[in-house]
Order: C-alpha cells, then sequence, then structure tokens
C-alpha cells in the first residue's frame, strides 16, 4: 500500500471508530494533518489542500464538519491509488480541473438538497415535498432518511448537510396564555430546528412555511423576519418559495409547478 494512502486511511479510520472521541479542537489538528501529508505528496499549492483548508471549523456544526473531512479523505485517497504511477497527476490543468470538479459534486449533492422540517399537518408536508421534487431538487424528510444505528440528533445533524431549508410551522400545539385564551403554535422542536438552520445557512437559505388556516403565534425572536404563509395545496406560496429559491442561485423552472 501505498505510504500516503496508509497514512490517509488510518485518519480516515480514527474519523469513523465510535470509540475515538473528536471535537473541534482535535478535529482541527487532524485537518492541519491531513494539509501536511497531501502538501508532501502533490506539493503547497494543490486543489485538496485548498478544499480542506474551507471547511468550516466552527464547533457548533463538528459532525458535518467531520463529515466533510472523511468526504474529502475519500477522494484524496482514490485518486492517489489511481495515480500511482503517474507523479505528474494534478500538474497538468485538465487535471486539476477534473479534481475541482469532483470537489464541487460533493458541495452540488448537498446544495441540491432541500431540508424540509415539519410538524404533524402530513399534507402540508406532502405538498411541499412534491413541489421541491417538480423543481428538481431533493426533498429530505428526516423520517424517510435510514437510521444505520444513529440517534434522532446524530441522524439530524447528519443530514442537516444541505443548501437551503423549509420550516413548516403549522398549528400542530394548542396553548393558552395568562387570562386563559386559547391560541396555536407550532411544535417546539420544529421552532428549535428553524433556528439551528438560520444559524447555519444563514436566513437568505431558510424559508419559514407558515400554515394561514389558523392564527399562530411566533416566536418573538423571529418577528420582522420575512416569511411565507401556507395557502393551500394550489396556493401563491409554491411561487414565492420558488422566487426565493431563484434568487439563492438555483437554477429552476417555474413552468415545472404549473
Amino acid at each position: 500500500m501505498d505510504t500516503y494512502v496508509k497514512k490517509l486511511s488510518d485518519i480516515k479510520d480514527d474519523l469513523l471508530d465510535p470509540d475515538i472521541k473528536f471535537d473541534s479542537n482535535s478535529l482541527r489538528y487532524t485537518i492541519e494533518r491531513v494539509i501536511k501529508i497531501v502538501d508532501k505528496k502533490f506539493g503547497s499549492e494543490n486543489e485538496y489542500s485548498t478544499r480542506l483548508s474551507k471547511i468550516n471549523q466552527n464547533g457548533f456544526f463538528f459532525e458535518d464538519n467531520q463529515q466533510k473531512l472523511i468526504s474529502i479523505l475519500d477522494i484524496i485517497i482514490d485518486d492517489i491509488e489511481l495515480s500511482s504511477q503517474k507523479e505528474e497527476f494534478i500538474t497538468k490543468p485538465n487535471q486539476a480541473n477534473d479534481i475541482s470538479e469532483r470537489m464541487n459534486k460533493l458541495v452540488y449533492e448537498e446544495n441540491h438538497k432541500v431540508f424540509v422540517v415539519h410538524g404533524h399537518n402530513n399534507e402540508i408536508k406532502q405538498s411541499v415535498a412534491r413541489i421541491i421534487d417538480k423543481l428538481g431538487l431533493e426533498p429530505i424528510i428526516l423520517h424517510e432518511q435510514p437510521n444505520m444505528g444513529m440517534t434522532i440528533i446524530e441522524k439530524f445533524l447528519f443530514n442537516s448537510n444541505v443548501g437551503f431549508a423549509v420550516v413548516i410551522l403549522s398549528a400542530d400545539d394548542i396553548v393558552f396564555d395568562s387570562n386563559n385564551k386559547q391560541n396555536y403554535r407550532a411544535r417546539q422542536n420544529v421552532v428549535l430546528e428553524l433556528g439551528f438552520f438560520y444559524a447555519k445557512l444563514g436566513r437568505n437559505r431558510v424559508v419559514a412555511l407558515v400554515d394561514s388556516s389558523k392564527k399562530i403565534d411566533l416566536p418573538s425572536d423571529i418577528h420582522g423576519i420575512i416569511y411565507i404563509s401556507y395557502d393551500g395545496d394550489n396556493g401563491r406560496w409554491k411561487f414565492d418559495l420558488a422566487k426565493e429559491l431563484s434568487n439563492n442561485g438555483y437554477s429552476i423552472n417555474v413552468n415545472d409547478i404549473l
């Protein structure tokens, strides 16, 4: 086995080993180790190290960063094995472009996915998923994804590597204020996940879709933030959603949802 492949494979095995605990600091050190190995193999200016250095090392998204590192390691290991007899591998422009294309594919696969956060309203959930699919994107609904032995929070984080999120705020819970007045609100886990995606993706890549069939109390922290009103399966909301996706760089055709 190639020496570099052995070193990188050992690092990948450690990342996948559940008995070895990583945190944001140890992951940062691991990324630096990988960059040193890759630079020694391919030189200080290479596409691999450039992509590795761009991994967001914010500890809040540790699991995401770990998965990105594993994905890039897979590409590097495959390339070294395929090019073991070609020392000039990444010196030719067309080969360097090929590496960049495969690296970009990782980003595309994430951006092509739209996470759908939902409560108990199955009708709205299905309607949203159907529109996302018609627009040529991949709706990610958590309970439809394989468990793979993960806890719920682990499964959520694993599947949260997406380019956009639609958070459905439906009238799932009945609450009473201090005057015993009845109000409706979204499930609290939905509100929590709304905040998560605001932090992870930025507000421009998150749409809060509010069910207009009942008056829903919204968290005071998001008052003033633009949201889309869900006005039925054939309502205007789907065109507003398409507009938000288009404004974020998605190449979509509104005719697909007519």
